[in-house]
């Protein structure tokens, strides 16, 4: 007769009063893999189901697991899995077996390896584990690698019994934490934190290991541990706790809470060295670097406090990280050149180093190195990007945005997030990153080309080249390429000839950019021979290497117009140089790029401008005093441009024109001039129509002919309309682009009936300051001091009297600490007040300077 004693906690009595002799261990009791088949078909459980990994062939789960399917319902095997851990613990527990300690531990960590007890001081009998495998065989575990896991810890059922366990042990919980993070297990670590451990427990582990939580991308979880500090922890906290929230500060892009924490940490630079560890330190000096502009976040230099010295691995591939970056700008191959690290291995989603390198690996390729499109890079960038914003890593979220974009770029695929680079170059303003912000306006610049609006292009090329100091040779370079390739996309045929024949051909170029600027002019006027002999003399730098990737996307916006410098680059090298619809060419396949818009037209368009004089433009060519031979014909153009696109009354024009002629001979007068304007434009009964008549009125035709007006209104609305969705940033850059059109008080003519002009000159006057004083307001709300000055300078030039942009100019001066330009500045208003108009200053332009006046002699004092 045989007896079968089920293997479970409930039944160890019977089984211990058997003898070994007559009785089979637990682990014969388990289902054998040949005996899956009998028990899946009798249990109706799915083929595609893993049943061993769920159950580890123990019985009573294997009954559990009726009715499992590939993705069905696994409560009930789950429910099992927890009572079956439940029980082996209380019987263990209750018999003070020394297995109950280590079982109650795995079931803690979920899964690990014996090394991570004896890294903390836990040595693990092989005894135990010989045990634990043959009287309960219930955690998987390899001998060879000495690593375990528990059942059902992927799927989290065993979260109640870890309660209970540490409701048991409290010691149990900071033990497994301190374990798991010195495996580098994080997520696994931050997970336990905030199941099981207080608010005291969590800053005991921050202040233990306070740089490992942030470069593993849990500064949410050290923002709320901080948030929930009460009064006497805040006025305890330890340094290393200080050090976790200005890294966190830093990750999220919260620089006021990093600002706050480099202040506690300078002020209490004396107690760093004994709280801190040394690793931790060089890590957090190597963080520092990549923020080294940003205001009020250095940390003290305290490195001599420590007697250790050596490198250590995360911050070495920071600091390559900051070198290589800076390498790029200054165009330095030995910097961009610098190794990368392996990735550092572990579970853990989010690991800082890793990241970064890998973003310098995919940024380098793009704009040098000549990488070709990876579908599979751009879809991991997407998700990098997805999984640090749901860190609340918005720094790091952000340089991740604008690598995924720029690898689009460079391989002309459309953008998907069209705003990484305008929400980047915020990052940088608030950063006080110049060179971020010259690299996001110029990147910017190359996004607007791709759309087809060359305008907003070509003004970000001229800011960059503009406020660069010509050191970072990649921007400046790069930037005149962009300002090219868009002046070209929108210059008239006979312009673009007449520049190239003042290129001159005999001298060299000094930078590659240089050489393909005259390449380019070449290419797009036809002027073969000339462009073969430059290419010639200017052989290597227009092939070079490092430029590639930056030309083939401005020769990729030529189109057509670039055919003729092509088919000059070498036959083995052409491909390298090509793009064809964010394809290198030779490729096939379907592609979803943006097409380029064609703006060439066949007439020549008619540009009339009224500020700072009247100017008149077409195809590129100024229109000068011989082609207006009457003056009236010229005053004509600028009074239709004015009203453009509405129709002018032709008894209006007669009577503005000719206020004191007889009606019949003004209009006559007005006939004459119209054609003299016609004669001038070079219109034709079968041409284009630049000027239109509709019954009693005439108008310039807004379809061949633009005006500063028009330009300076759309600017002006997109500034005073405060509309939804209008960022600061995009409101400052709209009024950098109207002081460029508003070149001075609108153009008055010096005979007839002068009224309306006079009074449109002061309308667009005042609108223009209006427009100044916001972009000061949005300018200083972003931090951006430069743009500001340079707004309230532009204000002050065309109306130094008015009280609002003295007071504004007064507030930039005081920001930029202009003290001695701001009190020249009041005092000249002051003299100009009192003697020309007998009065004082407004109430509120003398608050403001008494209060500036009086803070700067309290901050003497102090």
């Amino acid at each position: 007769m045989k007896i079968a004693i089920a293997c479970t906690p409930a039944s160890a009595n019977l089984i211990r009063a058997v003898s070994d002799s007559t009785k089979y261990g637990a682990p014969f009791l388990l289902v054998q893999p040949r005996e899956y088949a009998a028990w899946s078909k009798l249990y109706a459980i799915s083929p595609s189901v893993d049943i061993y990994a769920l159950t580890r062939g123990i019985p009573c789960l294997v009954a559990d697991a009726h009715g499992v399917g590939a993705s069905g319902e696994r409560g009930q095997l789950e429910r099992a899995v927890a009572t079956l851990y439940q029980d082996v613990l209380q019987d263990l527990g209750e018999r003070k077996d020394p297995l109950a300690v280590l079982l109650a531990f795995m079931v803690m960590m979920g899964s690990g390896t014996i090394a991570d007890f004896e890294r903390n001081g836990m040595g693990v009998h092989t005894e135990l584990l010989v045990r634990l495998q043959r009287e309960y065989p219930i955690v998987i575990y390899d001998a060879e690698q000495r690593a375990f896991r528990c059942l059902g810890s992927d799927s989290g059922v065993l979260s109640l019994l870890r309660r209970s366990i540490v409701e048991a042990r409290r010691q149990f919980a900071m033990k497994t934490v301190r374990m798991l993070m010195r495996a580098r297990r994080v997520d696994a670590a931050v997970a336990l934190l905030e199941e099981l451990c207080d608010t005291a427990e969590c800053l005991q582990a921050i202040s233990q290991f306070p740089v490992l939580f942030a470069l593993h991308g849990h500064v949410k979880f050290i923002r709320s541990v901080l948030a929930h500090m009460d009064g006497e922890q805040l006025a305890t906290m330890d340094v290393s706790v200080a050090l976790a929230g200005w890294m966190a500060g830093l990750f999220t892009g919260e620089y006021k809470l990093a600002r706050a924490m480099a202040t506690e940490l300078r002020h209490r630079a004396h107690e760093i060295a004994s709280c801190v560890s040394y690793e931790d330190w060089v890590i957090a000096v190597a963080v520092s670097g990549l923020w080294s502009d940003c205001r009020a976040v250095n940390l003290p230099a305290i490195m001599d406090s420590y007697k250790e010295t050596g490198s250590v691995r995360e911050a070495e591939i920071l600091k390559r990280h900051v070198s290589r970056l800076d390498g790029v700008l200054s165009e330095s191959a030995s910097k961009m050149a610098m190794p990368y690290s392996a990735p550092e291995e572990g579970e853990d989603d989010v690991i800082v180093t890793n990241i970064l390198e890998y973003l310098d690996g995919v940024y380098i390729g793009a704009l040098v190195d000549g990488c070709e499109w990876d579908t599979s890079v751009d879809e991991r960038l997407t998700n990098l990007v997805r999984l640090l914003n749901a860190r609340d890593m918005g720094a790091i979220a952000a340089r991740a945005r604008v690598v995924a974009s720029v690898h689009r770029l460079m391989h002309a695929r459309p953008l998907i997030d069209e705003r990484a680079f305008s929400d980047a170059s915020r990052v940088a303003v608030r950063e006080s990153n110049l060179d971020e912000q010259l690299l996001m306006l110029l990147l910017e610049g190359w996004q607007f080309l791709m759309l087809g609006q060359f305008l907003n292009a070509r003004f970000r090329a001229q800011q960059v080249q503009k406020l660069s100091d010509g050191s970072r040779t990649f921007l400046v370079g790069w930037a005149q390429i962009l300002e090219r390739v868009a002046k070209l996309r929108t210059d008239a045929r006979l312009t673009v000839r007449e520049e190239a024949e003042q290129c001159d051909l005999s001298t060299t170029a000094r930078t590659p950019a240089e050489a393909w600027v005259t390449a380019m002019q070449l290419s797009v006027a036809r002027f073969d021979a000339d462009l073969s002999a430059w290419f010639s003399v200017n052989r290597a730098q227009l092939l070079d290497p490092a430029f590639r990737m930056r030309i083939r996307v401005a020769l990729y916006a030529l189109g057509g117009r670039a055919e003729s410098v092509q088919r000059l680059i070498p036959r083995d090298m052409a491909n390298s140089y090509m793009l064809e619809d964010g394809l290198t060419k030779g490729s096939s396949g379907h592609t979803d790029s943006v097409v380029l818009r064609e703006c060439m037209e066949d007439a020549d368009m008619v540009n009339v401008s009224l500020f700072g004089g009247f100017s008149v433009s077409q195809g590129g060519r100024i229109l000068t005093n011989e082609v207006w031979k009457r003056r009236k014909a010229a005053i004509l153009t600028a009074r239709l441009a004015l009203g453009i696109p509405s129709f002018v009354s032709k008894t209006v024009l007669t009577n503005e024109l000719w206020p004191e002629m007889e009606p019949r001979k003004a209009r006559q007068n007005l006939y004459v001039n119209l054609t003299a304007v016609r004669r001038a434009f070079g219109q034709r009964d079968q041409g284009p129509q630049y000027i239109v008549t509709q019954a009693d009125g005439i108008a310039l035709n807004g379809e061949y002919s633009d005006t500063d007006i028009r330009d300076f209104n759309t600017l002006a609305r997109e500034i005073l309309v405060q509309r939804a969705g209008v960022s600061m940033r995009q409101v400052v850059d709209a009024a950098l682009k109207l002081e460029e059109v508003y070149k001075g008080p609108l153009y008055v003519p010096d005979c007839g009936d002068t009224r309306f002009f006079v009074r449109m000159r002061k309308m667009y006057q005042a609108k223009f300051i209006d427009c100044m004083m916001r972009g000061v307001d949005a300018a200083i709300e972003e931090g951006d001091l430069l743009s500001a000055s340079w707004l309230s300078n532009a204000a002050i030039r065309q109306e130094p009297t008015r009280e609002d942009v003295v007071r504004r100019a007064m507030r930039v001066m005081d920001l930029e600490g202009r003290r001695r330009e701001l009190v020249e500045l009041y005092q000249s208003h002051l003299h100009y007040v009192r003697t020309e108009l007998h009065g004082q200053p407004e109430r509120e332009t003398r608050e403001l300077y008494e209060r500036i006046i009086k803070e700067n002699e309290d901050r003497v004092l102090l």
